[in-house]
């Protein structure tokens, strides 16, 4: 499909040797609708966070790009994204887990105490190998859960 061939793209084109983060985010909805806004949103904060006025006037952008599905046993949304690295990011790696993590909570109205079992950050140091996980985890790619944001 049209949807695996891109996949297949994004996986390829990225760099053995770049780096970035693996990031699984739970959602709380079972409206696909409102997860994929809530995605879209956290990537605009993040942006926004990480490259300030180069974002803001539509001069950079971080590659965010990954898949959506749902649990086996709750059925519940989750998403697989890839962040690729940026030369002009100033924030450490800390600071922006920290960053995603607050803004997810906040994003999806969860009480902290699930933040563990909600988001997963981790770095990757070989996005290659971390997009083709990301994006193989999923049973089957499709227009509606591959996400590039």
């Amino acid at each position: 499909s049209n949807e695996e061939v891109r996949a297949k793209y994004l996986i390829e084109n990225s760099d053995q040797n770049s780096e970035g983060f693996f990031l699984t985010l739970v959602g709380l909805t079972h409206s696909q609708e409102k997860f994929d806004e809530q995605l879209l949103t956290l990537s605009l904060w993040v942006n926004d966070y990480c490259l300030g006025r180069s974002f803001i006037q539509k001069k950079e952008r971080l590659q965010i790009f990954g898949a959506v599905e749902r649990g086996d046993l709750n059925h519940r949304l989750h998403a697989h994204l890839i962040i690729k690295k940026h030369p002009k990011v100033k924030r450490s790696d800390q600071a922006l887990n920290a960053f995603v993590r607050k803004s997810w909570i906040k994003l999806i109205g969860a009480h902290t105490s699930y933040m563990s079992s909600l988001i997963d950050f981790q770095r990757a140091n070989h996005l290659k190998s971390a997009a083709s996980y990301a994006l193989k985890e999923v049973r089957s790619i499709n227009s509606s859960n591959l996400l590039y944001i």
